[in-house]
This record gives structure tokens, C-alpha cells and sequence, in this order.
């Protein structure tokens, strides 16, 4: 099983007796893992998931080592010992922690401008003038909202008294430095929600309640139950003067629009009632065959 070590320090007064509040230090080191579960899914899908072990800490702020392993049964092992993937693993586990400090690095000097290249790059240029280019996949991950919210957790405890400054380091990477007057640089920015085509159909719908100032109706479709925005003015005064009777049952023939978001946490749908086009009591009546 390829491993490969990397250190995360933090410095402050209220460290310096080696202890650090779990409360403060657990959901940091999730973080760092989490950042680079989320750097192999999108560079390498499908791998077996790699994992993030704490070794020990050391004396004098607070250090812990911790260790990239990535998943292996036994014969999986074997197997790649013929077939040179220990190397290859040993080299993405290298991969994932340099390309975990480089994009923290990016995202504390601020990019300024990103430019698309001919070759499918693209270009970052900060604002300082200095510019680094980085592949479709490394731009996925900097681009990444869990990504970036690992991040902003990593370099949360910072925010507490007497914790002043973090490090993280690897045998193969230049370190970074981040500081308590920094943290709000790693803030992860707000996700313009995408609006998809709305939907626009007619269908007759189960009243299942009704609200009468100014709430949501509920309906069925016969298979979903859901709540809906009656935007028929018409109707509403209808109904507000008492011109419309409602009971169990009742079915209203509508014109419907459903419109779809892309969040940051999914999908998320609005329905609408544009025209109430017919109000059929709830009572179902046979129809005489003469």
C-alpha cells in the first residue's frame, strides 16, 4: 500500500503547551482529509477511496503528521507489484497533497483574472501580476464548493484565541504559511444559483388544501404531493369573495410552471399555477349510458 506523509502545524500562545482543543482540531483535520478525498474523486473517479491517519504529535505549538494511504485489499497489492501501481499510487498520493498547498496558495494570493488557453488550460494570473496555469481537472477541483468549504474548515481554528498561524508541509511541496488576519481569504464564495428552462404544462391536479392569505396550496398529481403558487389573480379574487366552494376531491384542470434551480445543495423546484382553466367538484358522478 503506497503512503506518503504531510504535516499540518499550528502556531499560537495557547499552543505552546503541545495541547489543542479536540472541539477546534477534529474538524480540522476531517477537513484535510475530506479536501483531498475530494482532489482524487475528481482527478482519479473510481479509485478506491484513499485515507487520512493522524501518526503523532510533536512538542512545541501543536504538529500532526499525517499519513496518505491509498485503499488496497491484499490481492489488489499483489497485483500491483507486477504492474509497477504501487509506484504510480505512491505518485498520486505526491499528486494530491501538492496540488492540495498549490490551490491553497492560489486562493490566499487572490486570482485576478483566468484565462481560457488554446490548449484547454487555463490561466490564472493574481494580483500581483504573477500568473500559474492549471489542467481541466486541477481548475475542477479549485472550482470545487466542497472542496473549498474543506478549506475554509482547515483553516477555521484560527479564528480562536491564542491560535495565531498554520502550516502545511510535505517532503515534496514548498510550505504555506496562513495567518489569523488571512482566514477570511479561504471564505468560500457564493454560488449564483443556475436557472433551468421552466416548465410549462397543463395537468389536472387533487386540491389537497388550501390557503387562503397569501400561503402555498397543496396538490396531488396522482403520484406526488406537492405545493404550488397560485398566480391566476382572477381566480384568487374569485375565491377571496366567496364565489368558490371547495371539498374533498376537488380536481382543478391548471396551467403549470415548474421551474428547477441549481443550488449549491442540488436541485431545488418552485412550482407555479399560471390559469385555474376548470374547477370540477370532488364529487364523481356515472356517466348514463343511454
Amino acid at each position: 500500500m503506497a503512503q506518503y506523509e504531510m504535516s499540518i502545524r499550528y502556531a499560537g500562545e495557547s499552543l505552546e503547551n503541545g495541547r489543542m482543543p479536540i472541539k477546534d482540531l477534529a474538524p480540522a483535520l476531517l477537513a484535510i482529509s475530506g479536501a483531498l478525498q475530494e482532489i482524487q474523486r475528481i482527478k482519479e473517479p473510481g479509485q478506491p477511496t484513499i485515507s487520512v491517519d493522524v501518526k503523532a504529535t510533536k512538542k512545541g505549538s501543536f504538529v500532526v503528521d499525517l499519513i496518505l494511504a491509498n485503499g488496497s485489499d491484499v490481492f489488489t497489492k499483489a497485483l500491483d507489484l507486477f504492474t509497477c501501481k504501487e509506484s504510480e499510487a505512491f505518485l498520486n498520493l505526491v499528486g494530491y497533497s501538492s496540488l492540495l498547498i498549490g490551490l491553497m496558495k492560489i486562493i490566499k494570493y487572490k486570482a485576478k483574472k483566468e484565462e481560457k488557453l488554446d490548449n484547454g488550460n487555463t490561466k490564472i494570473t493574481f494580483e500581483d501580476g504573477k500568473s500559474i496555469t492549471l489542467n481541466d481537472s486541477d481548475l475542477k477541483v479549485y472550482t470545487s464548493v466542497e472542496f473549498r468549504t474543506q478549506i475554509k474548515r482547515v483553516v477555521t481554528p484560527l479564528d480562536e484565541d491564542g491560535i495565531d498561524s498554520l502550516e502545511l508541509y510535505s517532503e515534496k511541496t514548498e510550505m504555506i504559511t496562513i495567518n489569523k488576519e488571512e482566514t477570511s481569504l479561504f471564505d468560500v464564495p457564493d454560488v449564483k444559483e443556475k436557472v433551468i428552462d421552466p416548465v410549462i404544462n397543463e395537468i389536472y391536479l387533487q386540491l389537497l388544501n388550501v390557503a387562503f392569505e397569501h400561503g402555498k396550496w397543496k396538490f396531488s398529481d396522482g403520484s406526488n404531493q406537492f405545493f404550488a403558487t397560485i398566480e391566476d389573480a382572477d381566480f384568487m379574487e374569485s375565491v377571496s369573495k366567496g364565489n368558490q366552494q371547495f371539498s374533498t376531491n376537488d380536481r382543478l384542470k391548471v396551467r403549470m410552471r415548474t421551474v428547477q434551480k441549481v443550488t449549491i445543495n442540488g436541485l431545488k423546484s418552485e412550482i407555479f399555477i399560471e390559469k385555474i382553466l376548470e374547477h370540477i367538484p370532488g364529487a364523481i358522478q356515472l356517466e348514463l349510458d343511454f
